[in-house]
């Protein structure tokens, strides 16, 4: 049974008063609404109905003025139709507007404008009982504004009419009428605007007008409704909060559990955080499913309500399926008329988690591979682990209570002593490298770490001291020191150790004013041994190298592994040059001698380059860059001797190195260009193809020569880089000309060695000509003689080119040396003779000899061969009257820039067009 309140009215009558009430808004807003929904489609009509008449007024007066224009009665017919819809509804207006109206006749104007059927009783009702709204009665005088205008349209229509029924109808009068039309119809936009907007702020006047009625009483009513509601929810609330405020107040979770049934009465918040679960969840389902176990037949019976019975400690199930350890108490009660268990849950985490942290950190304390010792604040040890007395060698009892020596004096250091607790003193923390002293005596570096532990009250209470012998580590250190200096196969020091050796003898040298020499040996034909024999030989060849160079110096003489096969001495306090050059000659002595390297005995040879200090340079990487090149001047005169540094070889050291700092920037500056050299067939002289060929502007030296910056692109590893450049430049060049209407001529492309060797080089290409979109049959790459006559198997890589449709060329053919075997299995389709045989033809008997030998060859091969450098008429008329198929030259075009190459291919293309026009005629 529903009790009362206080006041003894009873709540079932107090809920149903609040009942009523919220019945009473929801009919009053359901019926005020269906009016205003009611009045909202009845404008709508309106609107609606405004929009057909204007259409259908615009469409009669386009088909008049198409009457007028084409005569046609149809348009008229489709005029009086268009118009019969506002006439409807000026026929319906009219007739509401009459003190006593007939509705059949209002209906069937609204019927005759197009109203829908459903719509019209709306509009009726409307116009009866809103005409007399200030907003309805002006959108209705601008409605009857419109009357004259169709009237007027009307009489214009009838005029029109009869003039054009006429015999002769009058073009003018015609013309006079249709403007007439088109007045008409710009006259009537304004009173349609001003119809609209009127019948827009009736309708809005009307809805705010139902809002508030509406709104008005739904407050009254809302305002009764809630405040009845508050009294009675504040009288239950008042009994409840008591209630609630003791449970939820307590820091254990409360259940109350039925005894009979075993299932869940009332539970606090503190029980809905422990399990997870909401009360609402939780009260009614089985406390032991909860937290099973026997817990339940432990306590009293409802006679020992005083008693608890502990059963401590358990775990029970978060919802998220965390299993949280508690303390459990239960006590015999009653809740309300039932007897009932009460279960006082202490979530116990924080006391098991100190203890486990506890457990943990006295475990790892005595697991740590790291020496730990802990002392009081008067730095007296409490307490050390294992590994303290693996390292130092004492015992637990022969430390605890005694002072530790940290760190040992090794050098009656006291101020690293002192400086250490002064720092752990100030900042609470000390961390360095050590000495200390083991039981056996033995002294050993230690990483040591000295923090001290405060209290609350900011209090030293300890010091604890982590620390780890760094023996093996201080041993590596060294080793890896000594491998950062020298060179792993012969144990010299390196080119850095070097370097800083020869800063430290040249500062010797300025104070003593002495003289030293640098000398830089590079061995000659290692390559070939490493490549014959193998790296191990090599390997042993180069430590042997390394001892034999040893004893032809002094013992505080420099001696360093700068590279592979590159050594340096330096030669220090010597009497002059003749000091230096006594040495250089025995060491190439020494160094010729032949080396037994395991079951092989091979031999090699040195060049050696020769600076001196201070009169050749005062640095030591200057001193490093002189000797090079000196070494560099000896292999250029024969190898195996060795060359003084001259200052003529600096200019050239410079420009050299002038040149390789700029060869890495001109792709980017712009420094390249392309020229062009036409190849021509030698009975027709008619061009074959070009041949692309780079030039490097540089900014300071003007035009380089490719004879000098190639090989130097080749040295410092940008030729790939460049060859690219020069692909793709010439297959967009050509892609130019192709689109600028000049005939499409195959494009020649020399490829260096390095490029040509690159196992990448045809995805290159390939991808350089579809991003082009040149065609690959429209390429030639040439390749010189020696390039693929001086590797293994270079048809591999010749084939995969031919299968892209690439054309490929053997270039300076005859000046290397050629397998005639390997020769014919090439997929090239071209040889070009090198222009040292062309050059002395026809006078000198050898070179005509080899250049008919190659055309003979070539045609025996089925190849195309090609003459370079054609200069004469003599040469010319000589290897034309041979069978030589293409040549170039001077005599037929130097080198010359795109532009004029276009222009070279468009009159090719002209003198062709003009040949096939003579012959079609």
């Amino acid at each position: 049974m529903i009790r009362g309140d206080s006041s003894g009215v009873p709540l079932r009558k107090k809920l149903l008063t609040v009942l009523i009430i919220f019945l009473f808004i929801t009919v009053i807003s359901l019926t005020l609404t269906f009016i205003a929904l009611g009045i909202q489609s009845s404008v709508r009509t309106y609107v609606a109905g405004e929009g057909m008449w204007s259409k259908a007024q615009r469409d009669a007066t386009f088909f008049l003025e198409l009457y007028g224009r084409t005569r046609n009665q149809e348009y008229f017919k489709k005029f009086e139709a268009a118009l019969a819809i506002p006439l409807g509804y000026r026929s319906f207006r009219v007739e509401m507007d009459k003190p006593q109206y007939d509705p059949a006749v209002a209906l069937a104007g609204l019927l005759a404008g197009n109203t829908h059927p459903d719509d019209t009783a709306g509009a009726i009702r409307l116009y009866r009982c809103c005409a007399q709204i200030s907003y309805m009665q002006r959108a209705i005088d601008y409605w009857k504004q419109g009357d004259q205008h169709l009237l007027q349209l009307q009489s214009v229509a009838l005029a029109l009419q009869a003039e054009i029924g006429k015999a002769i109808p009058s073009a003018a009068r015609i013309k006079e009428l249709l403007d007439q039309v088109e007045a008409v119809n710009e006259s009537v936009h304004p009173p349609e605007a001003a119809f609209t907007a009127s019948l827009g702020e009736a309708a809005r006047w009307v809805t705010d007008l139902l809002f508030l009625a509406t709104a008005s009483i739904i407050v009254v009513l809302v305002a009764l409704g809630s405040y009845a509601s508050w009294r009675i929810l504040d009288s239950i609330r008042q009994s409840e909060e008591r209630y609630r405020t003791l449970l939820n107040s307590a820091s254990d979770a409360l259940i109350a559990i039925d005894r009979d049934r075993g299932t869940v009465l009332a539970v606090n918040q503190r029980a809905e955080q422990i399990t997870g679960r909401s009360a609402h969840e939780l009260v009614g389902s089985r406390y032991a499913d909860l937290l099973p176990g026997p817990q339940l037949g432990a306590a009293a019976t409802p006679r020992q309500s005083t008693n608890f019975v502990p059963v401590s400690p358990q775990q029970i199930s978060h919802r998220d399926g965390r299993k949280i350890p508690i303390e459990v108490n239960y006590s015999t009660t009653k809740w309300g008329s039932h007897p009932a268990h009460l279960a006082i849950i202490r979530d116990i985490t924080e006391r098991v988690h100190a203890e486990r942290e506890l457990r943990v950190t006295a475990n790892a304390l005595a697991n740590m591979a790291e020496g730990v010792v802990i002392t009081d604040a008067a730095r007296r040890v409490v307490s050390v682990n294992h590994a303290y007395t693996q390292i130092t060698g004492y015992d637990q009892a022969e430390v605890i209570g005694k002072v530790p020596r940290y760190p040992v004096a090794r050098h009656n250091d006291l101020a690293l002593f002192r400086s250490l607790w002064k720092t752990v003193r100030k900042t609470g923390h000390w961390q360095g490298e050590v000495w200390n002293q083991r039981k056996s005596g033995e002294i050993y570096p230690e990483l040591l770490s000295v923090s001290a532990v405060r209290d609350e009250a900011d209090r030293v209470t300890h010091y604890v001291g982590v620390f780890n012998d760094i023996s093996a580590f201080k041993d590596y250190e060294q080793r890896l020191e000594h491998l950062a200096h020298h060179d792993a196969l012969t144990q010299l020091p390196n080119r850095a150790a070097f370097e800083q050796q020869c800063a430290k003898a040249l500062e010797r040298s300025l104070r003593n004013r002495s003289q030293m020499a640098l000398l830089f040996i590079d061995l000659d034909g290692f390559k070939a041994v490493n490549d014959t024999y193998g790296h191990a030989v090599g390997d042993q060849l180069l430590r042997t190298v390394g001892v034999r160079i040893r004893t032809c110096t002094r013992g505080d003489d420099v001696i360093a592994r700068v590279g592979g096969d590159e050594f340096t001495v330096l030669l220090d306090n010597i009497a002059g040059p003749d000091g230096a050059t006594l040495v250089a000659r025995k060491l190439l002595d020494t160094l010729s001698e032949n080396v037994q390297c395991g079951d092989h005995e091979v031999s090699v040879f040195a060049s050696i380059g020769i600076s001196f200090f201070p009169q050749d340079a005062g640095d030591v990487p200057t001193l490093l860059t002189y000797a090079d090149r000196a070494m560099y001047e000896a292999k250029n005169r024969g190898r195996n001797n060795y060359q003084l540094f001259s200052p003529s070889m600096a200019g050239e050291t410079s420009s050299r190195l002038t040149l390789a700092t700029g060869l890495k920037q001109a792709i980017e500056r712009g420094e390249f260009e392309l020229h062009y050299q036409p190849c021509v067939t030698l009975p027709t002289r008619q061009i074959a193809s070009v041949e692309a060929l780079l030039r490097w502007h540089h900014p300071e030296q003007g035009l380089v020569s490719p004879a000098t910056f190639i090989p130097l692109a080749e040295q410092v590893g940008l030729i790939n880089a460049i060859s690219e450049w020069v692909l793709a430049t010439a297959c967009e060049q050509g892609m130019a000309w192709f689109r600028g209407g000049a005939a499409p001529v195959p494009i020649a492309v020399n490829i260096s060695a390095r490029s040509f060797w690159d196992p990448a080089f045809p995805s290159k290409v390939a991808k350089i000509l579809a991003d082009t979109g040149w065609r690959p049959d429209w390429l030639c790459l040439e390749i010189t003689e020696s390039t693929i006559m001086n590797q293994d198997q270079p048809e591999k890589m010749l084939r995969e080119l031919h299968a892209m449709g690439i054309r490929l060329a053997i270039d300076d053919f005859g000046v290397g040396y050629s397998s005639l075997s390997y020769l014919k299995q090439f997929p090239v389709q071209y040889l070009k003779i090198d222009r040292c045989f062309t050059s002395g033809i026809p006078y000198d008997a050898s070179n005509l000899a080899i250049a008919k030998a190659i055309v003979a060859l070539g045609k025996s091969l089925n190849l195309k061969v090609i003459a370079e450098g054609i200069e004469t008429q003599e040469q010319y008329r000589v290897l034309r009257e041979e069978g030589c198929d293409e040549g170039q030259g001077y005599l037929f075009s130097k080198p010359v820039t795109a532009g004029e190459m276009e222009r070279l291919l468009r009159a090719r293309l002209a003198r062709t067009a003009s040949a096939e026009e003579s012959v079609v005629h």
